[in-house]
């Protein structure tokens, strides 16, 4: 499973089943954003971006029912329940554990191995647009240990004495010098800091 396991990750094989971490979100648009599923029986109206992803990622033919995150006038996807998707998530899956900070809501995608997680005693997302809490909010998986909060994570004042087991920045990081203003805004808050498509 997935591109490595290391020592002491939070790890177990029953992540490895598919519907442990696909998600079940309506279809439906809301402003610039729109949940949609993807189908065999709909390929032909596939974001061309995600075709292509589909066909040089290793997603497995007779899984092809996804649900996709997508933005108006916008060439890429934003996020999929897709086995790629699933590994690129990996780092966050390994050391999440007590309080832990997820920038960017998506597709609720997170919360469906947060929810079932050993060791996982609050969860708090921020996410910056209301299109897509509109979208997932109410759909997605989660219990009283979430949180929601409707804010730009590179903007959010973060309150006074806060402090996280673990941080996962989940929204879209525009470079280095973004990611780096990032960990230089947060690492007083948490020893355990983690970003998407990071192994």
């Amino acid at each position: 499973m997935g591109w490595f396991i290391e020592e002491n990750m939070n790890w177990s094989t029953i992540y490895d089943i598919r519907f442990i971490w696909t998600v079940n979100i309506p279809a439906n648009a809301v402003g610039t954003h729109a949940i949609e599923h993807y189908t065999p029986a709909n390929e032909s109206d596939w974001n061309p971006y995600f075709v292509n992803y589909v066909n040089f990622r290793r997603e497995s033919p007779h899984l092809k029912t996804y649900t996709v995150l997508t933005r108006e006038n916008h060439w890429i996807t934003i996020m999929q329940d897709s086995f790629t998707e699933f590994e690129e998530h990996q780092w966050l899956w390994g050391h999440a554990t007590g309080d832990v900070l997820i920038t960017g809501l998506g597709i609720g995608f997170v919360n469906e191995w947060l929810i079932k997680a050993p060791g996982i005693t609050s969860v708090t997302i921020i996410e910056k647009n209301q299109d897509v809490i509109d979208l997932v909010w109410d759909h997605c998986a989660k219990d009283e240990r979430f949180t929601l909060i409707h804010a730009d994570a590179d903007t959010w004042e973060i309150p006074e004495g806060s402090h996280w087991d673990c941080i996962w920045f989940d929204h879209e990081i525009n470079g280095p010098p973004h990611q780096e203003e990032l960990i230089t805004k947060y690492t007083a808050h948490t020893d355990n800091i983690g970003f998407y498509g990071t192994f």
